[in-house]
């Protein structure tokens, strides 16, 4: 029963240890590299922040287009 809950545990606290990796690294200069695999709220954050990411990437790309 505890070998269950340590993987659980484990399985939840993974991808969000990447998540904070990922915005350690983005804040740092960094690529964004986000789990991939996460599900749940995990990978529901995961998406948003990815899309985020990529609508702020277009519309720098563009302001720097119209200079």
């Amino acid at each position: 029963m505890i070998v269950l809950a340590v993987a659980f545990a484990r399985s939840l606290a993974r991808p969000l240890s990447e998540m904070t990796r990922a915005v350690e690294s983005l804040s740092g200069g960094g690529p964004l590299t986000l789990p991939r695999n996460a599900g749940g709220e995990i990978g529901v954050l995961a998406q948003a922040f990815s899309s985020t990411m990529q609508e702020s990437r277009e519309k720098t790309a563009a302001l720097r287009r119209e200079k």
